[in-house]
Protein backbone atom coordinates (compact mmCIF):
# COMPACT_ATOMS: atom_id res chain seq x y z
CA UNK A 1 0.00 0.00 0.00
CA UNK A 2 2.96 2.30 0.33
CA UNK A 3 4.51 3.88 3.29
CA UNK A 4 2.67 7.35 4.81
CA UNK A 5 4.35 10.73 3.71
CA UNK A 6 5.77 12.82 6.28
CA UNK A 7 5.12 16.51 6.38
CA UNK A 8 8.80 17.17 4.97
CA UNK A 9 8.34 14.41 2.78
CA UNK A 10 5.93 16.18 1.40
CA UNK A 11 7.12 19.35 1.41
CA UNK A 12 10.15 18.18 -0.34
CA UNK A 13 7.63 17.06 -3.14
CA UNK A 14 6.61 20.25 -3.53
CA UNK A 15 9.43 22.34 -3.57
CA UNK A 16 10.84 19.68 -6.15
CA UNK A 17 8.37 19.92 -8.28
CA UNK A 18 8.03 23.67 -7.99
CA UNK A 19 11.96 23.40 -9.18
CA UNK A 20 11.07 21.60 -12.19
CA UNK A 21 8.53 23.91 -13.62
CA UNK A 22 5.69 21.92 -12.59
CA UNK A 23 1.85 22.13 -11.95
CA UNK A 24 1.46 21.93 -8.35
CA UNK A 25 -1.99 22.99 -8.41
CA UNK A 26 -3.92 20.08 -5.44
CA UNK A 27 -5.16 18.65 -8.38
CA UNK A 28 -2.05 18.30 -10.46
CA UNK A 29 -0.42 16.90 -7.36
CA UNK A 30 -2.70 14.00 -7.60
CA UNK A 31 -0.59 12.75 -10.35
CA UNK A 32 2.34 13.07 -8.27
CA UNK A 33 0.09 11.70 -4.69
CA UNK A 34 -2.69 9.66 -5.79
CA UNK A 35 -4.00 10.13 -2.18
CA UNK A 36 -3.12 13.56 -2.03
CA UNK A 37 -5.97 15.01 -0.43
CA UNK A 38 -5.99 13.20 2.66
CA UNK A 39 -2.20 12.76 3.39
CA UNK A 40 -2.89 16.93 2.85
CA UNK A 41 -4.91 17.12 5.15
CA UNK A 42 -3.54 14.58 7.70
CA UNK A 43 -0.91 16.49 7.27
CA UNK A 44 -1.77 20.22 7.44
CA UNK A 45 -5.55 20.05 8.58
CA UNK A 46 -8.23 22.05 6.77
CA UNK A 47 -6.46 24.49 5.01
CA UNK A 48 -5.86 23.99 1.04
CA UNK A 49 -2.55 25.99 1.06
CA UNK A 50 -0.70 25.13 4.21
CA UNK A 51 1.07 22.77 2.46
CA UNK A 52 2.18 26.01 0.01
CA UNK A 53 3.16 28.15 2.69
CA UNK A 54 5.07 25.46 4.74
CA UNK A 55 7.40 25.23 1.15
CA UNK A 56 7.49 28.94 1.11
CA UNK A 57 5.64 29.66 -1.67
CA UNK A 58 3.04 32.49 -2.79
CA UNK A 59 -0.06 30.12 -1.82
CA UNK A 60 -2.57 32.35 -4.23
CA UNK A 61 -0.36 31.47 -7.07
CA UNK A 62 -1.59 27.90 -6.76
CA UNK A 63 -5.07 27.74 -5.57
CA UNK A 64 -7.81 26.79 -8.17
CA UNK A 65 -10.28 26.82 -5.46
CA UNK A 66 -11.86 30.17 -5.61
CA UNK A 67 -12.28 29.54 -9.62
CA UNK A 68 -13.93 26.37 -9.20
CA UNK A 69 -16.18 27.52 -6.71
CA UNK A 70 -17.33 30.28 -9.21
CA UNK A 71 -17.61 28.39 -12.35
CA UNK A 72 -19.97 25.75 -9.59
CA UNK A 73 -22.00 28.57 -8.52
CA UNK A 74 -22.49 30.17 -12.03
CA UNK A 75 -23.76 27.01 -13.25
CA UNK A 76 -25.97 25.85 -10.93
CA UNK A 77 -27.41 29.02 -8.17
CA UNK A 78 -28.52 28.27 -4.92
CA UNK A 79 -31.47 26.64 -5.23
CA UNK A 80 -31.08 24.51 -8.39
CA UNK A 81 -31.58 21.35 -7.39
CA UNK A 82 -35.39 20.81 -6.51
CA UNK A 83 -37.12 17.14 -6.48
CA UNK A 84 -38.61 18.23 -9.47
CA UNK A 85 -35.15 19.54 -10.71
CA UNK A 86 -33.54 16.15 -9.60
CA UNK A 87 -36.03 14.50 -11.00
CA UNK A 88 -35.80 15.36 -14.28
CA UNK A 89 -32.32 15.02 -14.33
CA UNK A 90 -32.72 11.60 -13.21
CA UNK A 91 -35.09 10.54 -16.11
CA UNK A 92 -32.60 12.47 -18.42
CA UNK A 93 -29.72 10.00 -17.56
CA UNK A 94 -31.96 7.06 -17.92
CA UNK A 95 -33.17 7.76 -21.23
CA UNK A 96 -29.65 8.51 -22.52
CA UNK A 97 -28.85 5.41 -21.78
CA UNK A 98 -26.34 5.93 -19.27
CA UNK A 99 -25.51 3.88 -16.04
CA UNK A 100 -27.27 5.09 -13.03
CA UNK A 101 -25.88 2.95 -9.87
CA UNK A 102 -24.65 4.44 -7.04
CA UNK A 103 -21.24 4.36 -8.18
CA UNK A 104 -21.58 5.43 -11.70
CA UNK A 105 -23.25 9.20 -10.38
CA UNK A 106 -20.49 9.49 -7.44
CA UNK A 107 -17.84 9.55 -10.65
CA UNK A 108 -19.67 11.57 -13.43
CA UNK A 109 -22.17 12.96 -11.53
CA UNK A 110 -21.80 13.94 -8.14
CA UNK A 111 -24.11 16.66 -8.05
CA UNK A 112 -27.13 14.81 -9.40
CA UNK A 113 -26.06 12.17 -6.62
CA UNK A 114 -25.82 14.46 -3.80
CA UNK A 115 -28.92 16.28 -4.68
CA UNK A 116 -30.84 12.40 -4.43
CA UNK A 117 -29.80 11.98 -0.54
CA UNK A 118 -30.37 15.81 0.17
CA UNK A 119 -33.81 15.65 -1.66
CA UNK A 120 -34.52 12.22 -1.31
CA UNK A 121 -32.62 10.10 1.12
CA UNK A 122 -30.67 8.80 -1.35
CA UNK A 123 -30.24 7.78 -5.10
CA UNK A 124 -32.95 4.61 -4.86
CA UNK A 125 -35.37 6.03 -2.94
CA UNK A 126 -35.05 8.84 -5.89
CA UNK A 127 -35.43 6.21 -8.40
CA UNK A 128 -38.95 4.79 -6.34
CA UNK A 129 -40.28 8.62 -6.74
CA UNK A 130 -40.33 8.27 -10.31
CA UNK A 131 -41.31 4.99 -10.72
CA UNK A 132 -38.56 2.98 -10.85
CA UNK A 133 -37.31 -0.11 -9.12
CA UNK A 134 -34.38 0.09 -7.97
CA UNK A 135 -32.75 -3.25 -7.83
CA UNK A 136 -32.64 -3.23 -11.47
CA UNK A 137 -29.86 -0.40 -11.11
CA UNK A 138 -27.85 -1.48 -8.41
CA UNK A 139 -24.12 -2.79 -9.47
CA UNK A 140 -23.87 -5.90 -8.20
CA UNK A 141 -20.66 -8.56 -8.60
CA UNK A 142 -21.73 -11.94 -9.78
CA UNK A 143 -21.21 -15.04 -7.73
CA UNK A 144 -17.99 -16.14 -7.85
CA UNK A 145 -16.52 -13.26 -9.96
CA UNK A 146 -13.80 -13.14 -8.16
CA UNK A 147 -13.27 -17.10 -7.47
CA UNK A 148 -13.61 -18.91 -10.92
CA UNK A 149 -10.41 -18.64 -12.81
CA UNK A 150 -9.27 -16.06 -10.20
CA UNK A 151 -5.69 -16.03 -10.91
CA UNK A 152 -5.97 -14.98 -14.56
CA UNK A 153 -8.73 -12.53 -13.75
CA UNK A 154 -6.33 -10.90 -11.40
CA UNK A 155 -3.47 -10.53 -14.30
CA UNK A 156 -5.79 -9.61 -16.94
CA UNK A 157 -7.40 -7.02 -15.21
CA UNK A 158 -3.37 -5.86 -14.09
CA UNK A 159 -2.38 -5.81 -17.66
CA UNK A 160 -5.63 -3.59 -18.63
CA UNK A 161 -4.84 -1.17 -16.04
CA UNK A 162 -1.45 -0.66 -17.38
CA UNK A 163 -2.78 -0.25 -21.04
CA UNK A 164 -4.94 1.70 -20.19
CA UNK A 165 -2.19 4.14 -18.90
CA UNK A 166 -3.16 3.59 -15.25
CA UNK A 167 -0.47 3.20 -12.22
CA UNK A 168 -0.24 -0.32 -11.34
CA UNK A 169 1.71 0.45 -8.25
CA UNK A 170 0.04 -1.07 -4.56
CA UNK A 171 -0.97 2.47 -3.22
CA UNK A 172 -2.43 3.49 -6.59
CA UNK A 173 -4.20 0.19 -7.14
CA UNK A 174 -5.45 -0.12 -3.49
CA UNK A 175 -7.10 3.99 -3.60
CA UNK A 176 -8.74 3.56 -7.25
CA UNK A 177 -9.67 -0.46 -7.43
CA UNK A 178 -9.77 -1.86 -3.76
CA UNK A 179 -11.63 -5.16 -5.07
CA UNK A 180 -8.44 -5.72 -7.58
CA UNK A 181 -6.16 -5.23 -4.60
CA UNK A 182 -7.65 -7.02 -2.20
CA UNK A 183 -8.32 -10.31 -4.52
CA UNK A 184 -4.53 -10.00 -5.34
CA UNK A 185 -3.19 -9.64 -2.47
CA UNK A 186 -5.73 -12.81 -1.51
CA UNK A 187 -4.58 -15.06 -4.25
CA UNK A 188 -0.77 -14.31 -4.56
CA UNK A 189 0.14 -13.83 -1.15
CA UNK A 190 1.37 -9.67 -1.66
CA UNK A 191 0.50 -7.03 -4.44
CA UNK A 192 4.31 -7.78 -5.45
CA UNK A 193 3.56 -11.47 -6.26
CA UNK A 194 0.46 -10.43 -7.98
CA UNK A 195 2.33 -8.00 -10.32
CA UNK A 196 5.16 -10.78 -11.32
CA UNK A 197 2.85 -13.11 -11.99
CA UNK A 198 1.22 -10.33 -14.69
CA UNK A 199 4.81 -9.70 -16.04
CA UNK A 200 5.41 -6.47 -14.30
CA UNK A 201 8.86 -6.05 -11.95
CA UNK A 202 7.50 -4.80 -8.75
CA UNK A 203 10.88 -2.75 -8.33
CA UNK A 204 10.21 -0.39 -11.38
CA UNK A 205 6.56 -0.36 -10.93
CA UNK A 206 6.56 0.64 -7.52
CA UNK A 207 6.16 4.79 -6.71
CA UNK A 208 9.58 6.18 -4.89
CA UNK A 209 9.88 9.90 -3.87
CA UNK A 210 12.28 12.15 -6.31
CA UNK A 211 15.48 11.70 -4.50
CA UNK A 212 17.49 15.38 -4.52
CA UNK A 213 20.48 15.70 -6.51
CA UNK A 214 23.70 17.74 -4.85
CA UNK A 215 22.92 21.07 -6.34
CA UNK A 216 19.34 20.83 -5.39
CA UNK A 217 20.56 19.76 -1.55
CA UNK A 218 22.53 23.19 -1.95
CA UNK A 219 19.90 25.61 -2.95
CA UNK A 220 17.72 24.02 0.09
CA UNK A 221 20.76 24.98 2.35
CA UNK A 222 21.23 28.17 0.97
CA UNK A 223 17.43 28.87 0.76
CA UNK A 224 17.23 28.28 4.35
CA UNK A 225 20.64 30.82 5.06
CA UNK A 226 18.69 33.96 3.27
CA UNK A 227 15.90 33.07 5.31
CA UNK A 228 17.95 34.15 8.49
CA UNK A 229 16.92 30.40 9.74
CA UNK A 230 19.50 28.52 11.89
CA UNK A 231 21.62 25.90 9.68
CA UNK A 232 23.27 24.76 12.86
CA UNK A 233 22.76 20.22 12.64
CA UNK A 234 20.07 20.22 15.59
CA UNK A 235 18.06 22.75 14.05
CA UNK A 236 17.97 20.76 9.96
CA UNK A 237 17.99 17.20 12.25
CA UNK A 238 14.40 19.18 13.95
CA UNK A 239 12.48 20.57 11.34
CA UNK A 240 12.97 19.03 7.54
CA UNK A 241 14.15 14.97 8.28
CA UNK A 242 13.92 14.89 4.74
CA UNK A 243 16.69 17.03 3.71
CA UNK A 244 18.88 15.99 6.24
CA UNK A 245 18.30 12.28 4.94
CA UNK A 246 19.60 13.63 1.51
CA UNK A 247 22.42 15.43 2.66
CA UNK A 248 23.85 12.59 4.73
CA UNK A 249 23.08 9.98 1.06
CA UNK A 250 24.85 13.13 -0.82
CA UNK A 251 27.36 14.33 0.99
CA UNK A 252 27.85 11.91 3.31
CA UNK A 253 28.09 14.01 6.33
CA UNK A 254 26.23 17.44 7.24
CA UNK A 255 29.96 18.63 7.57
CA UNK A 256 30.84 18.08 3.70
CA UNK A 257 27.44 20.28 2.74
CA UNK A 258 27.54 23.15 5.24
CA UNK A 259 31.35 23.71 3.43
CA UNK A 260 29.90 23.22 -0.11
CA UNK A 261 28.18 26.36 0.16
CA UNK A 262 31.73 28.16 1.64
CA UNK A 263 30.07 27.96 5.30
CA UNK A 264 32.24 27.06 8.35
CA UNK A 265 30.95 24.52 10.41
CA UNK A 266 32.57 24.93 13.44
CA UNK A 267 30.85 27.86 12.96
CA UNK A 268 27.54 26.67 12.98
CA UNK A 269 27.54 24.56 15.81
CA UNK A 270 25.55 24.86 18.66
CA UNK A 271 28.22 25.43 21.18
CA UNK A 272 26.64 22.87 24.36
CA UNK A 273 28.61 24.69 27.59
CA UNK A 274 25.78 26.16 29.66
CA UNK A 275 24.03 29.62 28.59
CA UNK A 276 24.29 32.68 30.97
CA UNK A 277 21.29 35.12 31.95
CA UNK A 278 23.45 37.80 30.07
CA UNK A 279 23.85 35.62 26.95
CA UNK A 280 20.04 34.78 26.59
CA UNK A 281 18.93 38.40 27.13
CA UNK A 282 21.21 39.49 24.93
CA UNK A 283 20.01 36.43 21.92
CA UNK A 284 16.21 37.72 23.04
CA UNK A 285 17.53 41.28 22.76
CA UNK A 286 18.67 40.43 18.83
CA UNK A 287 15.57 38.81 18.26
CA UNK A 288 13.23 41.70 19.13
CA UNK A 289 15.88 44.28 17.30
CA UNK A 290 14.98 41.87 13.77
CA UNK A 291 11.26 42.25 14.23
CA UNK A 292 10.83 38.88 15.59
CA UNK A 293 7.77 38.41 18.16
CA UNK A 294 9.02 37.59 21.66
CA UNK A 295 5.92 35.22 22.64
CA UNK A 296 7.31 32.06 23.62
CA UNK A 297 5.64 29.95 21.40
CA UNK A 298 7.51 32.31 18.73
CA UNK A 299 11.13 31.87 20.36
CA UNK A 300 10.28 28.17 20.50
CA UNK A 301 8.91 27.71 16.75
CA UNK A 302 12.46 30.07 15.74
CA UNK A 303 14.86 28.42 18.33
CA UNK A 304 13.83 25.39 19.95
CA UNK A 305 17.06 25.33 22.24
CA UNK A 306 17.26 28.89 22.93
CA UNK A 307 13.62 28.65 24.49
CA UNK A 308 14.59 25.45 26.77
CA UNK A 309 17.46 27.28 27.92
CA UNK A 310 15.61 30.25 29.29
CA UNK A 311 13.42 28.11 30.85
CA UNK A 312 16.40 26.28 32.28
CA UNK A 313 18.09 28.87 33.63
CA UNK A 314 15.50 31.60 34.93
CA UNK A 315 12.98 28.91 35.63
CA UNK A 316 9.90 30.35 33.96
CA UNK A 317 9.94 32.49 30.79
CA UNK A 318 7.89 35.46 32.78
CA UNK A 319 11.20 36.54 34.07
CA UNK A 320 13.27 36.28 31.11
CA UNK A 321 10.99 38.88 29.57
CA UNK A 322 10.96 41.02 33.05
CA UNK A 323 14.07 40.86 33.07
CA UNK A 324 14.46 42.60 29.53
CA UNK A 325 11.84 45.20 30.58
CA UNK A 326 9.29 44.38 28.65
CA UNK A 327 5.93 43.81 30.09
CA UNK A 328 5.27 40.19 30.42
CA UNK A 329 1.44 40.23 29.21
CA UNK A 330 2.32 42.55 26.04
CA UNK A 331 4.30 40.26 24.75
CA UNK A 332 1.82 36.80 25.47
CA UNK A 333 0.37 35.77 22.24
CA UNK A 334 -3.27 35.71 24.04
CA UNK A 335 -6.84 35.71 22.49
CA UNK A 336 -8.91 36.29 25.53
CA UNK A 337 -8.72 39.40 25.69
CA UNK A 338 -9.34 40.29 22.27
CA UNK A 339 -12.41 42.16 21.17
CA UNK A 340 -15.51 40.85 19.93
CA UNK A 341 -14.69 42.52 16.62
CA UNK A 342 -11.45 41.33 16.55
CA UNK A 343 -12.16 37.52 17.01
CA UNK A 344 -14.74 38.30 13.97
CA UNK A 345 -12.32 39.58 11.81
CA UNK A 346 -10.00 36.69 12.31
CA UNK A 347 -12.93 33.94 11.52
CA UNK A 348 -13.75 36.50 8.08
CA UNK A 349 -10.13 36.26 6.68
CA UNK A 350 -10.49 32.64 7.20
CA UNK A 351 -13.59 32.44 5.22
CA UNK A 352 -12.27 34.17 2.54
CA UNK A 353 -8.98 32.22 2.58
CA UNK A 354 -11.55 29.56 1.61
CA UNK A 355 -11.55 27.90 4.81
CA UNK A 356 -14.37 26.11 6.61
CA UNK A 357 -15.53 27.49 9.76
CA UNK A 358 -17.09 24.11 11.41
CA UNK A 359 -15.91 24.11 14.63
CA UNK A 360 -13.87 21.40 14.43
CA UNK A 361 -12.09 22.34 11.44
CA UNK A 362 -11.35 25.27 13.50
CA UNK A 363 -10.49 23.32 17.00
CA UNK A 364 -8.10 21.70 14.25
CA UNK A 365 -6.25 24.55 12.78
CA UNK A 366 -6.20 27.20 15.46
CA UNK A 367 -7.21 25.56 18.65
CA UNK A 368 -6.39 29.31 20.31
CA UNK A 369 -8.96 30.74 18.40
CA UNK A 370 -11.76 28.19 18.41
CA UNK A 371 -11.10 28.78 22.91
CA UNK A 372 -10.88 32.54 22.46
CA UNK A 373 -14.35 33.05 20.72
CA UNK A 374 -16.47 30.11 22.54
CA UNK A 375 -15.15 32.32 25.78
CA UNK A 376 -16.19 35.73 24.22
CA UNK A 377 -19.58 35.06 22.69
CA UNK A 378 -20.50 31.85 25.22
CA UNK A 379 -21.27 29.43 21.93
CA UNK A 380 -19.45 28.65 18.73
CA UNK A 381 -23.01 28.98 17.43
CA UNK A 382 -23.34 32.95 18.50
CA UNK A 383 -20.00 33.69 17.08
CA UNK A 384 -21.06 32.65 13.88
CA UNK A 385 -24.61 34.27 13.84
CA UNK A 386 -22.91 37.33 15.00
CA UNK A 387 -21.00 37.06 11.06
CA UNK A 388 -24.45 36.96 9.65
CA UNK A 389 -24.27 33.34 8.81
CA UNK A 390 -26.47 30.39 9.10
CA UNK A 391 -24.82 28.26 11.76
CA UNK A 392 -26.50 25.02 10.24
CA UNK A 393 -24.99 25.86 7.04
CA UNK A 394 -21.44 25.84 8.19
CA UNK A 395 -21.67 22.83 10.33
CA UNK A 396 -19.36 20.16 9.41
CA UNK A 397 -22.55 16.86 10.29
CA UNK A 398 -25.22 18.78 8.85
CA UNK A 399 -25.90 15.72 6.55
CA UNK A 400 -24.89 13.07 8.84
CA UNK A 401 -27.20 10.95 10.57
CA UNK A 402 -26.49 12.08 14.16
CA UNK A 403 -27.34 15.71 13.29
CA UNK A 404 -30.38 14.25 11.71
CA UNK A 405 -31.03 12.50 14.70
CA UNK A 406 -30.53 15.39 16.71
CA UNK A 407 -32.88 17.70 14.98
CA UNK A 408 -35.70 14.80 15.14
CA UNK A 409 -35.40 14.82 18.56
CA UNK A 410 -35.73 18.63 19.17
CA UNK A 411 -39.44 18.18 17.14
CA UNK A 412 -40.62 15.03 19.16
CA UNK A 413 -39.57 17.34 22.60
CA UNK A 414 -41.64 20.00 20.95
CA UNK A 415 -44.03 17.46 19.96
CA UNK A 416 -44.77 16.18 23.24
CA UNK A 417 -44.68 19.80 24.58
CA UNK A 418 -47.64 20.83 22.57
CA UNK A 419 -49.84 17.56 23.39
CA UNK A 420 -49.14 18.60 27.13
CA UNK A 421 -47.24 15.30 27.82
CA UNK A 422 -45.50 15.85 30.86
CA UNK A 423 -41.86 14.77 30.22
CA UNK A 424 -38.46 14.95 31.46
CA UNK A 425 -36.04 15.51 29.00
CA UNK A 426 -32.80 13.66 29.43
CA UNK A 427 -32.04 13.14 33.22
CA UNK A 428 -29.49 11.11 34.06
CA UNK A 429 -30.67 7.55 35.76
CA UNK A 430 -28.01 5.62 37.54
CA UNK A 431 -28.76 1.40 37.41
CA UNK A 432 -26.47 -1.03 38.67
CA UNK A 433 -23.57 1.14 38.89
CA UNK A 434 -24.09 2.98 35.30
CA UNK A 435 -25.30 6.02 33.98
CA UNK A 436 -28.17 6.04 31.54
CA UNK A 437 -29.69 8.98 29.74
CA UNK A 438 -32.94 8.29 27.92
CA UNK A 439 -34.29 11.48 25.72
CA UNK A 440 -37.54 11.39 27.28
CA UNK A 441 -39.13 9.72 30.65
CA UNK A 442 -42.99 10.10 31.19
CA UNK A 443 -43.79 10.93 34.76
CA UNK A 444 -46.71 9.67 35.18
CA UNK A 445 -46.14 6.35 34.52
CA UNK A 446 -42.61 5.81 34.07
CA UNK A 447 -42.21 4.91 30.90
CA UNK A 448 -38.98 6.21 28.86
CA UNK A 449 -39.66 7.50 25.15
CA UNK A 450 -36.49 7.23 23.05
CA UNK A 451 -36.77 9.64 18.94
CA UNK A 452 -35.20 7.52 16.79
CA UNK A 453 -35.09 8.12 12.73
CA UNK A 454 -35.70 4.31 11.69
CA UNK A 455 -37.62 2.27 13.50
CA UNK A 456 -35.83 -1.21 14.28
CA UNK A 457 -32.23 -1.69 13.37
CA UNK A 458 -29.42 -3.11 15.38
CA UNK A 459 -28.94 0.50 17.13
CA UNK A 460 -32.48 0.51 18.24
CA UNK A 461 -32.14 -2.83 19.80
CA UNK A 462 -28.96 -2.42 21.79
CA UNK A 463 -30.65 1.12 23.13
CA UNK A 464 -33.89 -1.16 23.89
CA UNK A 465 -31.80 -3.69 26.03
CA UNK A 466 -30.03 -0.97 27.46
CA UNK A 467 -33.10 1.40 28.89
CA UNK A 468 -34.70 -2.05 30.19
CA UNK A 469 -32.41 -2.59 32.69
CA UNK A 470 -34.29 0.95 34.67
CA UNK A 471 -37.43 0.33 32.91
CA UNK A 472 -40.11 -2.36 31.88
CA UNK A 473 -41.82 0.04 29.62
CA UNK A 474 -39.97 1.82 26.27
CA UNK A 475 -41.60 3.62 23.60
CA UNK A 476 -39.21 4.42 20.88
CA UNK A 477 -40.76 7.21 18.93
CA UNK A 478 -39.71 6.92 14.77
CA UNK A 479 -39.56 9.06 11.70
CA UNK A 480 -38.79 6.59 9.14
CA UNK A 481 -40.17 2.92 8.87
CA UNK A 482 -37.67 0.04 8.65
CA UNK A 483 -38.10 -1.55 5.36
CA UNK A 484 -36.87 -4.81 6.56
CA UNK A 485 -38.15 -5.61 9.88
CA UNK A 486 -37.21 -9.53 10.71
CA UNK A 487 -39.92 -11.72 12.36
CA UNK A 488 -37.73 -13.66 14.70
CA UNK A 489 -36.08 -10.11 15.94
CA UNK A 490 -39.23 -8.61 16.95
CA UNK A 491 -40.84 -12.01 18.31
CA UNK A 492 -37.18 -12.03 20.23
CA UNK A 493 -37.88 -8.19 21.46
CA UNK A 494 -41.80 -8.94 22.79
CA UNK A 495 -40.24 -12.27 24.42
CA UNK A 496 -37.22 -11.14 26.14
CA UNK A 497 -37.93 -6.95 26.94
CA UNK A 498 -41.44 -7.21 27.87
CA UNK A 499 -43.67 -4.02 26.74
CA UNK A 500 -41.88 -2.33 24.05
CA UNK A 501 -43.77 -0.56 21.68
CA UNK A 502 -42.72 1.14 18.13
CA UNK A 503 -44.82 4.34 17.61
CA UNK A 504 -44.55 6.29 14.02
CA UNK A 505 -44.39 10.43 14.90
CA UNK A 506 -46.65 10.44 12.55
CA UNK A 507 -49.77 9.17 14.47
CA UNK A 508 -49.46 12.41 16.40
CA UNK A 509 -50.16 14.53 13.17
CA UNK A 510 -53.90 14.98 13.24
CA UNK A 511 -54.08 15.97 17.22
CA UNK A 512 -50.74 18.03 16.58
CA UNK A 513 -53.14 20.17 13.81
CA UNK A 514 -56.11 20.27 15.88
CA UNK A 515 -53.86 21.71 18.40
CA UNK A 516 -52.26 24.63 15.84
CA UNK A 517 -48.87 22.49 15.02
CA UNK A 518 -48.81 22.78 12.03
CA UNK A 519 -45.51 23.98 11.55
CA UNK A 520 -43.73 21.04 13.76
CA UNK A 521 -45.58 18.75 11.14
CA UNK A 522 -43.82 20.84 8.37
CA UNK A 523 -40.74 20.79 9.74
CA UNK A 524 -40.81 16.96 10.59
CA UNK A 525 -41.63 16.10 7.01
CA UNK A 526 -39.04 17.92 5.66
CA UNK A 527 -36.57 16.60 7.49
CA UNK A 528 -38.16 12.95 6.21
CA UNK A 529 -37.36 14.39 2.67
CA UNK A 530 -33.82 15.07 3.67
CA UNK A 531 -34.15 18.88 3.18
CA UNK A 532 -34.29 20.37 6.51
CA UNK A 533 -31.21 22.17 6.27
CA UNK A 534 -32.30 23.51 3.11
CA UNK A 535 -34.16 26.96 3.47
CA UNK A 536 -34.31 27.61 -0.23
CA UNK A 537 -35.95 24.42 -1.48
CA UNK A 538 -38.80 24.32 1.43
CA UNK A 539 -40.62 27.18 0.06
CA UNK A 540 -40.68 25.16 -3.73
CA UNK A 541 -41.85 21.84 -1.91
Amino acid sequence: MGRAYTKEELISIVRTAHERGEDIRPRALRKLIPDYFNVRRRLFGPDPLAVYRAALLDPKVYSDFPVDLHDRRSNHPRGYWTPEKTKIRLQERLASGKEVSARALRVDDPSLYTACSRNFGGLYPALESIGRHPERYRLRVPDGYWYEGLGERIKEKIRSLATNQEEVSARAVYLRHGDIYTAGVKKFGSWDEALRAAGFDPKTVRKTPPKRSREEVLDNLRRLQSQGRSLAYSSIAQHDTALMAAIERRFGGYKNAVEAIGLDYDSLRKQHKPYTKEELLGALRELHAQGRSLAFSSVREFDAGLADAIITRFGDYRHAIEALGFDYQSIRKRRDSYAENELLDALSNLKQQGMSLASSELREFDPKLAAAVVNKFGSYRRAIESLGLNYDDVRKDVLSESFRGRQFEDSVAEVLRILNRKVVRKPRIEVNGKTLIPDFVDVTDGTWLDAKLRSLTPPVVRTIRKYLQGTRRVVIVYLHDSKTKPKYLKRWLAHDFGSVSFVPVSKFYPELKNLGGEQVVERIELLRRGVARRPELQTKL
